[in-house]
C-alpha cells in the first residue's frame, strides 16, 4: 500500500534537547508547521524550517522529560514517527550535559571517501583535548528507517577502533567512558569519528 499524505510528520531528532540551545528536528511536510508546544511552552518562531527540517531554540526547562505537541497552520496536530507508528505526541528528554555537537548527521560508510556522510568527525581535536580521563561521552543516534541494516562503531580518525561496533534497530544511545587511553589515542590519531550505516548523529 502506498499513502500520499500532507500531514506534517516528525520523523526524527524530537526525543531529545537541551535547554536554550538549537534544536533540529527532521521529517516530511515539516514547512507547514506553525508551532510546537513543550510543557506548555508554545514556539512559533523558527531559526530554519522547509520541508523536512525544522530548528527551534528548546526552552528553558530543567532536566526531564517532558510531552512535546504541535499544530499545523490549517490547525491540525502534527504527528510523530515512534516504532512505526504515528502519534500525535512525543517524549522529549531534555538535558543540560555539555553538548559537543548537536544536529542530524547521516552516516554510511557505503559512500564515497571524501563525502561527508561517510563519516561523522565534526567534533574538533581541541574539544577533547580539554576532556579529563573518566568522563561519559554519549552519542544520540536515530536510524534511518529505509536503511538495510543499521550499524555503528566509534573510532580514532585513522579507523582504530575504540568501541565494539553495535547493530541496532530503533533510536537510542550509545555512552563510552573515556579513559586516558582513548583521549590519547584521539590526540594522536587525528580526531574522533563515528562510523557504520543507516543511522544519523543527533
Amino acid at each position: 500500500m502506498v499513502k500520499v499524505t500532507n500531514a506534517s510528520l516528525i520523523i526524527s531528532g524530537a526525543n531529545r534537547a537541551t535547554a536554550n540551545v538549537d534544536w533540529t528536528i527532521s521529517g516530511i511536510n515539516l514547512e507547514n508547521i506553525a508551532s510546537l508546544t513543550i510543557d506548555g511552552q508554545t514556539v512559533s518562531q523558527f531559526s530554519n524550517q522547509s520541508s523536512t527540517e525544522i530548528t527551534l531554540t528548546c526552552p528553558d526547562l530543567s532536566d526531564g522529560s517532558y510531552t512535546l505537541t504541535g499544530k499545523t497552520h490549517s490547525g491540525a496536530d502534527v504527528q510523530f514517527l515512534n516504532d512505526n507508528a504515528t502519534t500525535t505526541e512525543q517524549t522529549v528528554t531534555v538535558s543540560t550535559e555539555i553538548t559537543l555537537w548537536s544536529g542530524h548527521h547521516y552516516v554510511s560508510w557505503d559512500k564515497p571517501d571524501g563525502d561527508p556522510n561517510k563519516t561523522f568527525g565534526l567534533i574538533p581535536m581541541d574539544v577533547f583535548a580539554g576532556i579529563t580521563a573518566g568522563s561519559i561521552l554519549k552519542v544520540v543516534y536515530s536510524i534511518e528507517p529505509t536503511a538495510e541494516y543499521h550499524q555503528m562503531k566509534l573510532a580514532t580518525g585513522w579507523w582504530t577502533d575504540l568501541t565494539d561496533k553495535i547493530e541496532f534497530t530503533e533510536n537510542g544511545e550509545y555512552t563510552l567512558i573515556l579513559t586516558q587511553d582513548i583521549l590519547n589515542k584521539i590526540q594522536d590519531e587525528a580526531g574522533f569519528l563515528c562510523v557504520g550505516h543507516g543511522y544519523y548523529v543527533d
